[in-house]
């Protein structure tokens, strides 16, 4: 049972993102606190339960995160049909910003992405993390490109979509 849960987390539990790599499991929540808790899933074969357990709590931002994803490790990986995911995950919410952060070294995101207005509803990147989309909640795709990101100039694409388009996504 898991009930137990969300008295660990400290803040209500919005978004997940699952991953599995060669030896764990692990769930990453957003919090309503700006939070990020990881969560290790421990399989016990003897019993056939389930146990979560807390690996790790990052402050990522001072405001709610409304979605987040983990890294995949290589394309290799996904083309052998088993996916692999870093230990990287990207995160965004209510602030406008999108944070990718190292769960090894969670004290400072490897970098902000600022959106301006309008809470970010969604991310995505493309394979081997060349660019990098955030979908805002009023209308707007920000595509970045993170080779130019890297070398200093942080400029979104901006694409907006019209409210007709939005409804029929």
């Amino acid at each position: 049972c898991t009930d137990h849960i969300f008295s660990s987390m400290g803040a209500m539990p919005l978004r997940l993102a699952w991953r599995t790599a060669v030896n764990f499991t692990e769930i990453a929540v957003t919090c309503s606190n700006g939070m990020v808790v990881v969560f290790g899933v421990i399989e016990e074969a003897s019993m056939g339960d389930v146990e979560l357990r807390v690996r790790t709590r990052i402050a990522v931002d001072a405001q709610p995160l409304r979605c987040i994803r983990w890294l995949l490790e290589s394309d290799a990986a996904c083309v052998q049909g088993e996916e692999q995911f870093s230990p990287v995950f990207v995160a965004g919410g209510m602030s406008g910003k999108v944070f990718v952060v190292d769960t090894r070294a969670p004290d400072l995101p490897l970098a902000i992405f600022p959106c301006g207005k309008g809470f970010v509803q969604d991310v995505a990147y493309s394979a081997e993390f060349k660019a990098l989309v955030s979908a805002h909640d009023w209308g707007l795709l920000r595509v970045w490109d993170l080779a130019k990101s890297a070398s200093g100039s942080k400029k979104p694409h901006n694409c907006t979509i019209p409210a007709v388009s939005l409804k029929s996504l």
